[in-house]
């Protein structure tokens, strides 16, 4: 995966949801949604428009606002919907909680685990799962594809 574009590593299975959010701003939340819609690595269509929106019920209650004029907990909502309708194998979330208010933030690690117990692979807060940490500091705005290819590997055991 070094080096490999972010189309080819998407087509890989991997969602990557980013510490900035990314929401496309000028779209409604029905289109960020629809917009990434896609099969899965094998053809799965597990996670549709209406599951995702089963998920995240505020979402459902702003589908006609744009990315800009929801709060961050909901923007970050919004972000982890979009990267669930690729029909990911496995989704890395980037500071998924960082700047929101305590209550958002355990809602979001709430639905990590339902996410989790769908089948996708994902990273749990370093913390519960490591005895032993390494942090990794990556130059921003990129990230290493290389380090991305390295957490698959590790989601996979």
């Amino acid at each position: 995966m070094t080096g490999a574009s972010p189309f080819r590593v998407a087509q890989q299975g991997i969602a990557y949801v980013p510490e900035g959010r990314g929401i496309f701003g000028n779209l409604s939340v029905k289109e960020n949604l629809i917009m990434a819609a896609r099969a899965g690595t094998q053809g799965q269509r597990d996670w549709t428009y209406e599951r995702v929106l089963d998920t995240f019920p505020r979402l459902k209650e702003r589908l006609t606002n744009g990315g800009q004029q929801l709060s961050g907990g909901e923007q970050q909502m919004l972000t982890i919907g979009r990267a669930l309708m690729t029909n990911p194998d496995v989704l890395i979330l980037d500071e998924a909680t960082e700047g929101l208010a305590p209550l958002i933030a355990r809602e979001i690690w709430r639905i990590c685990g339902v996410i989790r117990d769908s089948g996708i692979s994902s990273m749990k807060p370093i913390s519960l799962i490591c005895p032993k940490v390494i942090t990794v500091s990556l130059p921003r705005p990129s990230i290493s594809w290389m380090f991305i290819a390295l957490m698959y590997s590790l989601a996979l055991e």
